[in-house]
């Protein structure tokens, strides 16, 4: 055995550099293209865990989305995403913290209050920030919740806008992908919220000056490794005639906004998708964002 290293399965070994072989474990796990591909969709703390060897990995962090707001109210923004395009990992560390971020509860009665934000993923102290919360039609607030994409604003009772909510997503450590809300608006008897920001595109502003139709659209997602995230909801609309302000959510999971009596629907699980925004007359409850997820790959 003199001069031959012995290797036991499982054992973290002094110096990891002196095999030319890596193993990492955490997550779903999965082979495409020559990748070896690990998905955490599990909401909450976990870890991606390096056994041995050493390897320079992607990693795309994606957050939860917002909520879309009640009573013709803006849609949700999508969950940010920051993509790494090469880390450095290896098996002297070890663990390496991940957290995926859930999106954005539905709650009760929205009418007179903002949808709740999306909560953030993480991965070893990388942060993708959770999309902010639509804006409902009377609330003393002027804009959507600020996020990793911002909410839609709601429509105003004054005839001004209603801004939507800002991007805060930052590139700290990678490169960051969130846009702002669309703001929302109102004319006669036309109420038309802005759309939910996504990673790829801001939310349309609503049209407040025909009452043709009074919802802005949503942001889309960006896509990654063949699939978007991150799209923004769609926005809640009523108008007094033609009750046409139905808007699909946005590519990547952005949930639908509802029109006149219909609730909007949620993001995308897995997706961060924002929550679409809901018509007049719906019960005003917020839509639910999508949770995050975490994908990490390297070529094997």
């Amino acid at each position: 055995m003199s001069g031959i290293q012995r290797f036991i399965p499982g054992r973290q070994i002094s110096n990891p550099e002196q095999i030319n072989t890596f193993e990492a474990i955490g997550g779903s796990i999965s082979y495409a293209s020559g990748y070896k591909i690990h998905t955490f969709q599990s909401v909450g703390p976990d870890n991606f865990t390096v056994r041995y060897g050493r390897k320079d990995i992607e990693v795309l962090i994606v957050a939860g989305g917002g909520g879309g707001a009640g009573a013709h109210g803006g849609g949700g923004g999508a969950g940010g995403v920051l993509y790494v395009s090469s880390q450095s990992v290896n098996g002297n560390v070890g663990n390496y913290a991940v957290s995926v971020g859930a999106g954005a509860a539905a709650t009760g009665s929205m009418y007179s209050g903002p949808a709740p934000n999306g909560s953030n993923s993480t991965f070893s102290g990388l942060i993708a920030v959770g999309g902010g919360g639509g804006l409902g039609t009377n609330n003393n607030s002027q804009t959507g919740q600020a996020g990793g994409s911002g909410g839609g604003g709601g429509p105003s009772s004054g005839g001004f806008p209603r801004e939507g909510g800002a991007s805060t997503q930052g590139s700290t450590g990678g490169i960051g992908y969130g846009h702002n809300g669309g703001s929302g608006n109102r004319f006669y008897g036309a109420h038309g919220a802005g759309g939910g920001g996504g990673a790829g595109s801001a939310g349309v502003n609503s049209d407040g000056t025909t009452g043709a139709n009074g919802a802005g659209s949503a942001g889309t997602g960006r896509a990654f490794f063949g699939t978007h995230y991150a799209g923004g909801g769609g926005a809640g609309g009523h108008n007094g005639n033609a009750h046409n302000g139905f808007k699909p959510g946005g590519t990547g999971g952005g949930g639908a906004g509802g029109q006149e009596t219909v609730r909007g629907t949620n993001g995308t699980n897995g997706l961060g998708g924002g929550g679409g925004g809901s018509g007049h007359g719906s019960g005003d409850v917020s839509s639910a964002g999508g949770s995050g997820v975490i994908i990490v790959r390297y070529i094997v």
